[in-house]
This record gives structure tokens, C-alpha cells and sequence, in this order.
């Protein structure tokens, strides 16, 4: 994303959603910066945002900032091409809390039962 983008992918009409990927720490910075840019350029949706769940925690905190930001994030737990599932209870349930949105806006993680 960049100036010369953003006000192109700001006016398009026949897009519901402009997604981004958040899957580390250090992409949050890339994703506030797309976001503004594309705040500034007109663009007034909420940014689908997927984060990858390795570690809860952290999942979490990328998913508060991307709250804040107004984006709409979609959690995924990860999986590698094993075929074997290898995620734990704790993330599937995070990523129930986060992909269901009547509760992901009425509540935070620690308060989630």
C-alpha cells in the first residue's frame, strides 16, 4: 500500500472488503499505515484483517490493535501441511471468540467464557 494505490483501492465500489494479513507483530505498523492511508484517501469500510494464531497471547493483542483501528479481523489457528491437526483447545476457542462478532464487539478475550 502506498500513496499512489490507496486513493485507486479507496473509490473502488465493487469490493466489500479490502483484506490485509496482521500475522506478526511487525506487520501491525504496515497495517496502521495501509489503514490511514487508505482512511485519508476516502475509504470509510472496515479493513478485513486475518491474524494467525500460534501463540494466544500475542494473537490477542494484534487483534485489540486492530480494534482500535476499526478493522474487522479474522482469526485462523495454524496448521501445517502435515494433514495432522495440531491445533490446541485454547486456540480454536480464541478464534471462536474473534470470528464470532456479536461477541468479539460485546466483549474482551479475558472476559470470555
Amino acid at each position: 500500500m502506498d500513496k499512489d494505490n490507496a486513493p485507486l483501492l479507496a473509490k473502488l465500489k465493487w469490493i466489500n472488503y479490502i483484506r490485509f494479513s496482521c500475522d506478526t507483530p511487525e506487520t501491525r505498523c504496515a497495517v496502521e499505515n495501509a489503514v490511514t492511508l487508505l482512511r485519508k484517501n476516502g475509504y470509510a469500510g472496515h479493513p478485513f484483517v486475518y491474524v494467525l494464531v500460534t501463540d494466544v497471547s500475542t494473537a490477542n493483542a494484534t487483534c485489540e490493535f486492530l480494534r482500535l483501528l476499526g478493522c474487522d479481523p479474522f482469526a485462523q489457528a495454524y496448521q501445517d501441511y502435515t494433514g495432522e491437526d495440531k491445533r490446541t483447545h485454547e486456540q480454536k476457542r480464541f478464534c471462536r471468540f474473534v470470528n464470532n462478532k456479536a461477541v468479539f464487539k460485546s466483549c474482551k478475550w479475558k472476559d470470555y467464557k
